[in-house]
Order: C-alpha cells, then sequence, then structure tokens
C-alpha cells in the first residue's frame, strides 16, 4: 500500500508480477537516468511462501528466518550500496529473479 501511495513501481525481474496498483519501472540505465524514486524490490522465499495460510490467520504459521535473510541478501545489500555510493537504483533481480528456495541464513 505504501508504494502504491508513493506512486513508486517495481522492477522488470521482480519475483511477483502483476500487483495491482504497482506498475513495473525501468531501473536505473546511465548517469543521466537514476531510475525510478519510489522502489519496490521484493525476495521470494519459496518455501516459506507456500507455507503461509490462505486466510488472515497467523496463529499456527512456523517461525522462519525471511525477516533476517532479506537484510543479509547479497543482491539487495549491491542495491543498497549503488544507491548510497551513486543514486542509481539497480535491479537487485536481475540475476535471479530474487527467488530463493528457502529462508536458510545465519
Amino acid at each position: 500500500a505504501l508504494t502504491r501511495a508513493l506512486g513508486g513501481m517495481t522492477l522488470p525481474n521482480n519475483p511477483r508480477k502483476d500487483i495491482f496498483g504497482i506498475p513495473v519501472g525501468s531501473p536505473a540505465t546511465n548517469e543521466s537516468f537514476l531510475g525510478p524514486d519510489v522502489t519496490l524490490s521484493e525476495l521470494l522465499f519459496d518455501h516459506e511462501d507456500k507455507s503461509l495460510p490462505n486466510s488472515d490467520n497467523y496463529d499456527n504459521v512456523p517461525f522462519n528466518k525471511v525477516h533476517f535473510c532479506v537484510r543479509e541478501d547479497k543482491a539487495f545489500i549491491e542495491q543498497i550500496e549503488q544507491f548510497i555510493n551513486t543514486g542509481r537504483v539497480v535491479d537487485a533481480c536481475s540475476n535471479d529473479g530474487c527467488f530463493r528456495k528457502e529462508a536458510h541464513c545465519r
């Protein structure tokens, strides 16, 4: 909802496609186009995604490391480093579509 409210977009290789109200934009291409002002980048952890309930009841969902692994993911660290050092918004998912088999870190 925040991405939509801020007029943000995803980048072409985001793992989830067709997110309601969020268009797909272009990543930075050169020094004159730095990419979108607001970007939603996501990782998809397949094992954990499949364990989500069909309802909004999360009482019986087992603990997982998704929130820890996002912070340690190499592609996302590189995306943040590029933005901090150059102002460019690169597509963190360009190599592998940000698809992870499971949240296995630490």
